[in-house]
């Protein structure tokens, strides 16, 4: 009976060690978050080895998914010829060093132009070290670009395609949590209210501490207030206001969530509170047709006052991802600012 005892404890051991590897194996290391951020230096272009000169520029890495991320080159003009900003996506991987490697292709169109390419990079502590090399149609040969820069800003994409849930942002570790909308639901029908759903939990259910939380491309704060400034770049904001902040407000039927009745003309709200500043990130253009509408991000810079009187900059910078999704919120930011 001792030997069938001393059995039984090694085929549970056996079965509970199985299930922890299966745990393990199902679990994605979080790398993008890692690398993600927007960088500050130097590229230098070369053609056939002869160097077309160095220019100062930011690169841009966003968070897609634990490892993968978009990154954004920006426009590059060299002699005549002007290499347009290209966004692509690229896969995340751990060194044995330490450091992260970012690998990709390019490919995008500047006109009747097709550019194709691939990139290579590294990212080691703050600074990233990254060839490029970019085919600009028939052109006879690549033109090679060397990068090396360090990171001043923290960036981060959301997936908002759902109208149920909000996606609350802790600007100071990079955490998000995204949660179905606890309150009443109001549904109306020809401006009436015609069916309420009972509130599902509280704010206790948000586990983090958040600073912004993002609806589709709207915006709220944990008690701040924002202002908009005419910059679009971090490093233009040289001195931060003390006054001039908008705070959140309260709003009846502003926010969607629940689309699903639509055709009959039943559209689902919530009553939230929302920053007007920071959720006018993004223009909205009637089209007259479909889609029925246009949008267009402001690209400026805005300035956030926390509840605890720190500071951040936010610059949102897209609203869909590189296939064309809309609902995919990348901004970069910088918290906590003097």
């Amino acid at each position: 009976m001792k030997n069938l005892g001393n059995l039984a404890v090694l085929l549970f051991m056996l079965c509970a060690c199985t299930s922890c590897n299966n745990d393990d194996d199902n679990t994605k290391p979080e790398l993008a978050q890692k690398v993600a951020g927007t960088y500050n230096g130097d590229i230098e272009l070369s053609v056939q080895e002869a160097s077309q000169g160095t220019k100062g520029v930011e690169i841009s890495v966003n968070r897609i998914a634990e490892d993968t991320v978009d990154v954004t080159f920006p426009a590059i003009s060299f002699g005549s010829r002007t290499i347009p900003s290209v966004k692509s996506g690229a896969k995340v991987a751990l060194n044995n060093n330490g450091s992260y490697s970012l690998t990709g292709t390019l490919s995008a169109k500047d006109g009747d132009i097709n550019i194709t390419g691939n990139f290579e990079g590294t990212v080691n502590g703050k600074t990233l070290e990254m060839n490029i090399s970019y085919q600009l149609g028939a052109m006879p040969s690549p033109i090679k670009a060397i990068f090396s820069g360090s990171q001043s800003q923290a960036s981060l994409t959301v997936n908002t395609s759902a109208y149920d849930t909000w996606t609350y942002v802790n600007l100071k570790t990079g955490e998000t949590q995204t949660l179905k909308d606890f309150n009443a639901w109001e549904y109306y029908s020809n401006g009436q209210v015609v069916e309420t759903k009972e509130a599902t939990g509280d704010a206790s259910l948000i586990k983090i501490d958040w600073h912004i939380a993002i609806h589709r491309y709207d915006i709220k704060t944990n008690g701040g207030a924002a202002l908009a400034t005419e910059e679009t770049a971090m490093n233009a904001v040289k001195n931060i206001p003390a006054e001039g902040y908008t705070a959140d407000e309260q709003t009846e039927n502003e926010v969607i969530v629940d689309m699903s009745g639509m055709m009959d003309g039943k559209i689902g709200y919530v009553k939230s509170p929302l920053n007007r500043v920071l959720s006018q990130w993004l223009t909205k253009t009637p089209t007259g047709g479909m889609p029925p509408y246009e949008y267009e991000e402001t690209n400026l810079i805005y300035l956030l006052k926390c509840a605890d009187g720190t500071y951040a900059k936010l610059k949102f910078t897209d609203h869909q991802d590189t296939e064309g999704n809309t609902g995919r919120v990348s901004f970069t930011y910088e918290y906590p600012v003097e």
